[in-house]
């Protein structure tokens, strides 16, 4: 996945660009991404990596925001590798955790326990690759947001809400920050 040649970022663009309309949509990308276990990429990932790299805001990205996406996607591929040290193609909570401390993540127990719930998607006690990103994704959403509230200005890492404060602050997510 770490091929970011241009010539075969065009030739895996034109591959998936079904309708040859020069921008690839949720069900494009979704069919052109792997996610290790020969099923479709999850759905939730894909919006939001399209909501992520879509320049346009029409849904959909270009050729230039595919070439992005891929280079995010492989840094996501790479750290996934890092992490899956017995090599089982899957993240176990051990190894999910040693990925968020080290990513900077210091939880209580009972959150690994939430995140694998949660992120685990076969329910099978792991992580694939495509939910490994959606759960970094959240995490970054979230903790994007905390910081976004006066009170934790010396990212201390925790605030008051109200319920309409939470409320609020939960639906108006963006997903656009991380890219910078």
């Amino acid at each position: 996945m770490t091929n970011t040649n241009e010539a075969y970022l065009d030739s895996v663009f034109r591959k998936y660009d079904k309708n040859k309309s020069g921008d690839i949509d949720v069900k494009e990308l979704q069919m052109a991404l792997s996610n290790g276990r020969w099923t479709p990429f999850n759905p939730e990932t894909v919006k939001l990596m399209i909501e992520m790299f879509d320049s346009n805001a029409n849904g959909m990205i270009t050729r230039k925001d595919f070439g992005s996406l891929w280079n995010y996607i492989s840094s996501w591929y790479d750290c996934f590798k890092a992490f899956d040290t017995d090599k089982s193609g899957n993240i176990s909570k051990d190894e999910l955790k040693a990925a968020l401390d080290t990513l900077g993540h210091k939880f209580p127990e009972s959150c690994y326990d939430f995140l694998m719930v949660k992120f685990d998607r076969s329910k099978d006690g792991a992580i694939y690759f495509d939910d490994f990103i959606h759960c970094n994704i959240m995490l970054h959403i979230t903790k994007h947001e905390l910081q976004k509230h006066p009170e934790d200005a010396a990212t201390r890492g925790s605030v008051s809400f109200t319920f309409e404060d939470f409320m609020l602050s939960a639906l108006h997510c963006s997903y656009k920050p991380f890219l910078s």
